[in-house]
């Protein structure tokens, strides 16, 4: 509201594991918190990543964080449920492990995998139909692109149905571009890594790492 802004759009691009469901949580608080003096939040745009790393993250599983968000979409929720997502979850890394040299992924395993990340994905949208009104998972990309396509689009207008191949939303996602003049630049102003070797603490060229 300092800056004169009255609507915000959540827009979080490719967190890992359960960094999806806590930008998800953190909308939904946004909008619960909001009152006259700060903006509304209409919508979010998440790019999710590396579902697996919800059973195998760095600090250990969060696996039971997630299902204590989820618990209230089930009927009975149980053990059962952790120990279902925890299978579910370490299998999704079938599908980005099969581009890996020298893998011996098999189709079927892929398979399994694209249907369990999907699974757990319709949990989140769901979560996000609760907070905005609407939501639907698309894919963005094709796979010689990026293996992590899947997106969560939130509004309370409905959205476009999803398909397989997405071309609306692809097509909007350029006529975006076009009317931006360009990407979008979603680098983390302010952060450095030593480990993926980039420095965005200084003066950011608008043409570089993009």
């Amino acid at each position: 509201a300092a800056r004169g802004l009255n609507r915000v759009l959540l827009l979080a691009k490719h967190p890992c594991g359960i960094g999806v469901d806590r930008s998800i949580e953190c909308a939904a608080r946004l909008l619960d918190e909001r009152t006259d003096l700060t903006p509304t939040v209409i919508g979010a745009v998440i790019a999710t990543c590396c579902t697996n790393k919800l059973a195998m993250d760095f600090e250990g599983s969060r696996v039971p964080e997630f299902c204590s968000l989820y618990k209230g979409q089930m009927r009975n929720p149980t053990l059962a449920f952790e120990r279902t997502v925890d299978v579910m979850s370490r299998s999704t890394s079938w599908r980005t492990n099969s581009e890996s040299l020298n893998n011996a992924v098999q189709t079927e395993q892929i398979r399994w995998s694209e249907d369990f990340e999907d699974a757990l994905q319709a949990l989140r949208v769901r979560r996000l139909a609760e907070i905005f009104g609407h939501a639907v998972q698309v894919r963005f990309a094709p796979r010689a692109c990026t293996l992590q396509d899947r997106c969560l689009l939130a509004s309370p207008v409905p959205l476009p149905t999803s398909d397989t191949a997405d071309a609306e939303f692809v097509e909007r996602i350029r006529a975006g571009v076009r009317a931006l003049g360009g990407p979008l630049d979603c680098r983390p102003k302010g952060f450095k890594s030593a480990k993926f070797d980039f420095d965005y603490t200084g003066d950011m060229d608008a043409e570089s790492d993009l």
